[in-house]
């Protein structure tokens, strides 16, 4: 029913079956019977009923069924943390219920911004972050032991752990975004809190998870390559967004004379991060990895907001590469719109509008 919007193929019997004859459906309407009908006695299994159906209506477009799943989900993962005994548990069964607990929290960020004040998130001094994959197999094969020693375990070296602190600067972001302080030295002085933070993170990022765009990782795994892609394309999008909003030609913000000293190296920094995503995703689709994951498809529209304006730039080789990667961007974003309802919302005539209003500003001038 979930998988089917992940798979790389469009034209599969599987994709087929459950997506364009709506079979998957029906499936979830059961699935959805049977978890609301225990929903006030929380348990894991019926958490990840939750998560994997709030995904499911958020790909559809669903949204009420989204907000009644979602915050069900994240209501569950509240108590479940908070009763929890973690006395005489194996250490797989521990480090599975720390991901389940970091999925919801994780899906409550993307999916409920700005993230409801009630939701405490997880300190990772409380709650572990997910240990390495290899680790985790390990466990496994362990035979659900109890005594898995886990010392000495590097935890930065860990996928999971880099897409949640990630994540919690996305969102902090995009909270920055959706509410700009009103004073000028309020909104400077976060803007470079989160822009160090950025930066911070990107400089401690293990060698394990650094990329390549010339050739995309191609020594690693496929699933590697797959969450390495998502991982640099958050964070390209995020410092994207972040200096786009003080660049009144990119996010037609108003123009604020305190904080003109940023504006020319911001849209610098933006214009350089949109073309980052771009080219990162034309080689991920070069490589045939899978870029069927939703918010690939609002990547591709940040990027393509912050790069319009150069269709009119002086500069044949800026103009000709923008060309390119509006065409890129443009064709991911169908393919991710046919499988999520919110990536088909952000057509080709929204961004023709963009352009429209773009061509305003400037004035019919090259830039």
């Amino acid at each position: 029913m979930l998988s089917s919007r992940f798979y790389g193929d469009a034209t599969t019997d599987e994709y087929e079956f459950l997506v364009v004859e709506d079979r998957g459906f029906a499936w979830a309407k059961e699935a959805e019977g049977l978890a609301f009908a225990s929903v006030c006695s929380p348990s894991e299994d019926n958490l990840v009923t939750l998560i994997n159906l709030t995904i499911f209506y958020h790909a559809r477009g669903s949204w009420k069924s989204v907000l009644v799943c979602e915050c069900n989900s994240v209501c569950a993962a509240q108590i479940l943390r908070s009763t929890r005994a973690a006395s005489g548990e194996s250490r797989i069964a521990a480090e599975i219920s720390r991901r389940r607990l970091w999925a919801a929290y994780l899906l409550h960020i993307f999916v409920s911004q700005p993230a409801l004040s009630w939701v405490r998130a997880p300190d990772e001094n409380a709650v572990l972050v997910p240990c390495p994959e290899e680790h985790f197999t390990a466990m496994s094969a362990d035979g659900f032991a109890s005594n898995f020693d886990l010392s000495g375990i590097e935890e930065n070296l860990s996928y999971h752990a880099q897409l949640i602190r990630l994540t919690r600067l996305w969102s902090e972001v995009h909270g920055f975004l959706e509410n700009m302080p009103a004073s000028s030295e309020k909104k400077l002085s976060t803007f470079a809190k989160l822009d160090a933070q950025l930066q911070n993170w990107r400089v401690a990022l293990p060698n394990i998870f650094e990329v390549r765009e010339d050739n995309v990782m191609v020594d690693k795994p496929l699933m590697e390559r797959n969450q390495l892609a998502m991982l640099h394309t958050l964070y390209h999008s995020a410092v994207c967004c972040l200096h786009a909003s003080v660049v009144p030609l990119f996010s037609f913000c108003s123009v604020d004379e305190d904080l003109a000293q940023l504006r020319m190296p911001s849209a610098a920094t933006a214009f350089a991060h949109a073309r980052s995503i771009s080219s990162m995703l034309q080689k991920c689709k070069q490589a045939r990895l899978s870029l069927s994951a939703g918010f690939f498809g609002f990547a591709c529209y940040c990027s393509l907001a912050v790069q319009i304006p150069f269709l009119w730039c002086k500069d044949v080789g800026t103009r000709d590469r923008t060309r390119t990667n509006m065409d890129v961007n443009f064709q991911l974003m169908e393919y991710i719109g046919s499988r999520w309802k919110i990536a088909s919302c952000l057509t080709f005539a929204n961004v023709n509008a963009m352009a429209c209003t773009v061509i305003e500003k400037l004035q019919l001038d090259a830039i």
